[in-house]
């Protein structure tokens, strides 16, 4: 599988259920080194993330305008909206960087963020 198809599928399968509450999934997906800033400011390790979706594997989280870039021959960078309808009406913007590792994609890092919109003022006249 092409490794930009691979990310945008891991990516739609990490807001599933049946991926989120399987142990062996999780360990495969996520790297040893793996680190999250989750939208509350708290930092994850891997077997703390693992331990938190393992807990609470449900969401009701829709992916939008996700945008997928190659940054070189092994690593990837995912950015991308979260709508949870469970838990806030805001988006949340979220960025994951993906690393080839022995011959395999696993995710390095994520970070989540509440997106704010900024309006803007109008200064004319």
């Amino acid at each position: 599988m092409d490794p930009i198809d691979f990310v945008a599928q891991a990516e739609t399968d990490l807001l599933s259920m049946a991926k989120r509450s399987s142990k062996e999934y999780l360990h495969a997906i996520l790297a040893d080194g793996f680190i999250e800033i989750g939208q509350s400011g708290q930092y994850y390790d891997k077997a703390s993330i693992i331990a938190a979706l393992l807990a609470a594997p449900q969401t009701q989280a829709s992916l939008n305008d996700l945008e997928i870039r190659r940054l070189s021959h092994d690593y990837i960078l995912a950015s991308y909206k979260t709508l949870n309808k469970t838990r806030t009406a805001q988006p949340i913007c979220r960025h994951s960087l993906w690393q080839k590792l022995d011959k395999k994609w696993q995710l390095l890092y994520h970070e989540a963020e509440i997106h704010m919109e900024i309006q803007k003022e109008n200064h004319n006249g």
